[in-house]
């Protein structure tokens, strides 16, 4: 979902969504196979897998769907600023200092993708900066 989507779009997407929800509940296809196909989140190369956080992590609308779905569930369809999201609870920790062992996997997806995206950022500048474009018009 964009911030721009007409309310017809966002119609358009959560009923797309609805039916990807009820394809995994129904057993016809898994949340993972389902996130890989469907999801504009980064995490749909880990099969929607957005690894431990806490409450405080993401946004409020997400996280109280989060934490409310019991473990091995599928929520119902949730709006957040940045879109439509469906959320597969495996587990709840207590909430604890993580010790780097268990976090570090995560840690180097975070690092690089900041890495990615300063890349990205400075490219795109740089490309600005040297641009020349013309808008010439053609009579017919």
């Amino acid at each position: 979902m964009l911030p721009d989507d007409t309310r017809d779009v966002q119609a358009d997407k959560r009923e797309e969504l609805d039916k990807i929800r009820m394809t995994i509940i129904n057993g016809d296809a898994t949340f993972a196979e389902m996130a890989r196909a469907h999801s504009d989140c980064p995490s749909r190369d880990r099969g929607g897998d957005l690894g431990w956080f806490s409450r405080e992590q993401m946004a409020p609308s997400f996280s109280q769907a989060a934490f409310s779905t019991p473990p091995g569930r599928i929520s119902d369809i949730v709006r957040t600023e940045f879109g439509f999201h469906i959320i597969q609870v495996h587990e709840y920790r207590p909430e604890r200092q993580a010790q780097l062992d268990e976090i570090r996997d995560d840690l180097g997806r975070y690092i690089h993708d900041q890495r990615k995206r300063s890349t990205i950022q400075t490219f795109i500048e740089s490309v600005r900066g040297r641009a020349n474009i013309e808008i010439k018009h053609i009579e017919p």
